[in-house]
């Protein structure tokens, strides 16, 4: 059983973008950073934007190296959900900048519902240790 004790998800702020995610960065032992806008360092680990193809058609990516995105894995046709973007980040990356064009208030709907089912999860836990 763990010796961190998980904040109850219900009394984090889930409009303080920075306070959710680091309540999810302590629970998971993660390093994300994300950024919103243009103003983000120049090297960042993962890009979650949108392009337009040639004849016009808007296409979303995400991707490790957001110059070549792969056609077959990076690739979406629609807006991809915050939990295809956080799904990509599990993958072995546990520390990680993040260029995000899904809104930020989606990011942090996920992040908050993935520390719910860890809440849910820690309490069950304790119940079984009794």
């Amino acid at each position: 059983m763990t010796t961190y004790v998980p904040k109850n998800p219900e009394t984090i702020d889930a409009d303080n973008f920075t306070e959710v995610l680091n309540e999810f960065n302590e629970v998971f032992g993660k390093e994300y950073t994300f950024y919103f806008n243009y103003n983000y360092p120049g090297n960042v680990d993962v890009h979650c934007t949108s392009d337009t193809t040639a004849d016009g058609y808007e296409i979303w990516y995400i991707a490790d190296d957001g110059h070549n995105p792969s056609v077959c894995e990076d690739v979406y046709y629609y807006t991809p959900h915050a939990s295809d973007l956080l799904d990509r980040l599990e993958y072995g990356i546990d520390d990680a900048s993040v260029y995000c064009e899904i809104e930020q208030y989606e990011i942090a709907e996920e992040l908050l519902e993935r520390l719910r089912i860890n809440y849910d999860n820690y309490l069950f836990e304790l119940e079984d240790n009794k």
